[in-house]
């Protein structure tokens, strides 16, 4: 694959909004709200490393398969969590930069293996089972990692399997059924509903109301122009760049790889078709 266009176009889609809402936290005195060791950003550091991997990860796993690159994610992953063990909150996010994405990346993984092969599966079961199933999952495995010692660090990657399921049956039904508008309409703001969401929920319960049931839809309001002037924005630079820089290389490399090996041109367009099909399908939500 080309690295240089995905990875402009990843992280112009991921840097701008970040940095303006680190500014935006940081102004609200939401000092936990850092790269190194607070929420939520530090997702983001492994979501930039994952990027970083991925041009080396995906002719990997044409040769060997995504399941043992998955395995031996599951190993190095467990390696750490259990080498290091965790705090008393049992959180995945404790190792620091340098090693949170390890930790976390079997979960990218399975994302990225059920982004190539979701079109060729079908979950059985209802949809209500899995939204079901996945809903009360989470919430003990929140409760265990408040008062047991199986935390975070230990359930993440068994109850990534469980969201890939799910996730899989809602792309079933929205094949079948068509997409719920409202849900995919709110799924399209969904980073920056990840970036902003204490943020704007601080900033309701400071100066407006502190009933939950208040907080999340006025939250979600204030989120709604982080989106339509900072992340949206960023989107289309992000896919402009990309696009730019791929008719770029194309204008000046093919015709000197034509002039060497037309069969080499040959077997670098169908890899560019097949690259550029696995990472619209990962760029459609599939991944972290």
């Amino acid at each position: 694959m080309h690295a240089l266009p995905f990875l402009a176009g990843r992280f112009l889609r991921i840097v701008p909004p970040t940095i303006v809402a680190f500014a935006l936290a940081q102004t609200a005195g939401i000092k936990t709200y850092n790269v190194v060791d607070g929420y939520i950003l530090w997702s983001v550091v492994c979501e930039a490393i994952y990027y970083c991997l991925y041009p080396l990860i995906l002719p990997l796993s044409r040769k060997i398969g995504w399941l043992p690159i998955i395995a031996m994610s599951i190993a190095a992953s467990y390696a750490v969590a259990i080498g290091h063990g965790s705090d008393q909150y049992g959180n995945a996010h404790k190792y620091g930069p340098q090693l949170n994405w390890l930790v976390g990346l079997p979960a990218w993984l399975i994302g990225c293996y059920l982004a190539e092969h979701f079109d060729r599966w079908r979950m059985p079961g209802p949809l209500l089972f899995w939204r079901f199933a996945t809903a009360v999952t989470a919430s003990v495995l929140y409760w265990a990692t408040l008062n047991t010692p199986a935390g975070f660090y230990l359930t993440m990657t068994p109850f990534a399997v469980l969201a890939a399921c799910w996730m899989l049956s809602e792309i079933n039904a929205a094949e079948e059924f068509g997409a719920v508008r409202p849900l995919e309409t709110i799924g399209a703001a969904c980073f920056s509903i990840y970036l902003m969401h204490v943020v704007a929920a601080a900033a309701v319960a400071k100066f407006v109301a502190t009933d939950p049931l208040l907080v999340c839809p006025l939250a979600l309001a204030l989120i709604y122009p982080f989106y339509r002037y900072i992340e949206k924005p960023s989107h289309s630079a992000a896919r402009s760049i990309k696009k730019m820089l791929i008719m770029k290389y194309y204008a000046v490399a093919a015709p000197i790889e034509k002039d060497v090996d037309d069969a080499a041109v040959e077997r670098v367009d169908t890899a560019s078709v097949h690259d550029a099909h696995a990472i619209e399908k990962h760029e459609k939500g599939f991944t972290v």
